[in-house]
């Protein structure tokens, strides 16, 4: 099997990480490269890599599978369609006018939408990341050859337990005595980190260490001195491997507003972190309540209330996240099921 990927970079997000998995377990099993567009290396392939225009004209004939991730190589794709021999397939990672709506405004969300909804019709088969976004982009876009597929995340958490951090003096003086809530996302609206702060309004206990950039931060800063509660509050900034700042948390703390399937989360299971979410759709098909402990959305009496029943139990589900991610959240189960989805999809070439 000969298999394509189009990515917009090389860079250390989400889509891309997703990608490098795959192909980390895959590029045995099947002739794989990588194309991408932007000159950001953050991010290494074990396959060949090559960078290209969105306007180039390459030849991918030789393709049986030709796999694109987000929007500009989905436009790619549609220009280049008939130089495609093979099967076009596209992940779709977010709920597209929910993202767009909390990153831009509704008008960019009402636009853009319908954009990729018509980059998207000459693809042979769209890949969400649940059941539940599954049946999202059934009712929005023409395209009705849908599946899904769970995030998986390869995480050597033997690895990153030693490798010191460089702000660890810091991070443990600013711990003290009080328990940790931690985070690490993108900073935007759609990650319902204000609700965090309103916690730590309610409850002098809890610290907050946030990891991550984005343009909310200096309003969640604004916040945290509004309501008085900046001192136990920590802003890390953007740090690559975030992963290895979760051994100094007590809790993993996930209160988006919406979501696809974040890999921080799949992390957070990895290392058997006691995880606390907002009771979304997207988290409620992966995980149990014995797994992770679910708050009703906005409502901060009860993200206080199952918080405390998280840390009074904190043993149990620390060991039942754990287990969920090793039987269902690795690389390599993904990477399976991505392969058994190629292999359906080939079954049906005339």
């Amino acid at each position: 099997m000969k298999i394509a990927y189009i990515l917009p970079s090389l860079a250390n997000q989400g889509p891309i990480l997703v990608v490098r998995d795959i192909v980390r377990y895959l590029h045995q099993l099947a002739d794989i490269t990588v194309f991408y567009f932007d000159p950001i290396l953050e991010t290494t392939f074990d396959c060949p890599t090559r960078q290209i225009s969105i306007w180039e004209k390459i030849d991918l004939s030789r393709f049986d599978i030709v796999h694109s991730h987000m929007l500009r190589p989905d436009a790619f794709v549609w220009l280049n369609r008939k130089r495609i021999k093979g099967k076009a397939v596209s992940t779709i990672h977010n709920y597209v006018e929910d993202d767009l709506r909390y990153r831009y405004n509704k008008a960019v969300s009402v636009i853009f939408s319908k954009v990729w909804d018509i980059l998207l019709r000459k693809h042979n088969l769209l890949v969400t990341l649940t059941a539940d976004m599954e049946g999202y982009y059934r009712k929005l876009y023409r395209n009705q050859q849908i599946c899904y597929v769970h995030n998986g995340r390869f995480v050597d958490v033997a690895q990153e337990d030693v490798k010191p951090v460089p702000e660890e003096d810091q991070i443990l003086a600013f711990k003290d005595q009080s328990i940790l809530i931690g985070i690490a996302a993108l900073l935007t609206h759609r990650k319902g980190i204000d609700q965090l702060l309103h916690l730590l309004q309610r409850n002098s206990k809890y610290k907050l260490l946030i990891i991550g950039d984005g343009q909310v931060k200096e309003e969640l800063e604004q916040l945290a001195r509004q309501l008085q509660v900046s001192e136990r509050c920590m802003f890390l900034g953007y740090k690559k491997g975030a992963d290895r700042y979760y051994k100094y948390f007590d809790v993993y703390a996930m209160p988006s507003r919406s979501e696809g399937f974040p890999l921080a989360l799949i992390e957070a299971a990895a290392y058997g972190l006691p995880t606390i979410c907002s009771d979304l759709p997207a988290f409620k098909e992966v995980f149990t309540d014995q797994e992770v402990a679910f708050f009703e959305l906005d409502n901060i009496s009860d993200l206080e209330y199952q918080l405390e029943n998280l840390l009074n139990n904190s043993g149990t589900f620390s060991t039942h996240i754990k287990q969920k991610y090793q039987k269902d959240l690795t690389a390599q189960a993904m990477a399976n099921r991505y392969l058994e989805v190629y292999k359906q999809l080939l079954s049906y070439a005339v």
